[in-house]
């Protein structure tokens, strides 16, 4: 499992949910150094998601650069989104499944990912 983990992760090295996955398998196998490692990952990748928005409004919305980390983010914070749209000016909005925050939407600027699947179709 941590093999094919690490492939996956060459391919996707800021996949969130990747690299939790990776850290149950290094708990499980006790490798608590492993452990360590992946956990300062997903603190580093979610403080750099954090640090650019909360994702509460447009205007605050949080920068992403592929579509798994709006569902890395959502994962790590025990929500599940029940529908989104892709607003004009390059965002998307998750509308969220009820949950213990309250929170019901989140903002999310995918301007960089649009970019970047723009360039690679041209």
């Amino acid at each position: 499992l941590i093999g094919l983990l690490d492939d996956l992760i060459q391919h996707e090295p800021f996949n969130i949910r990747l690299i939790y996955y990776q850290s149950i398998a290094f708990e499980a196998l006790q490798q608590q150094e492993d452990l360590n490692r992946c956990i300062h990952k997903i603190k580093c990748l979610m403080d750099a998601l954090n640090s650019t928005g909360d994702g509460l409004e447009k205007e605050s919305a949080i920068h992403v650069i592929a579509p798994s980390h709006e569902y890395g983010f959502l994962f790590l914070h025990n929500f599940s989104a029940q529908s989104q749209a892709l607003i004009n000016g390059g965002f998307d909005l998750l509308y969220l499944q009820p949950n213990k925050k309250g929170i019901t939407e989140l903002w999310f600027d995918v301007n960089q990912a649009l970019g970047y699947m723009e360039k690679k179709l041209k």
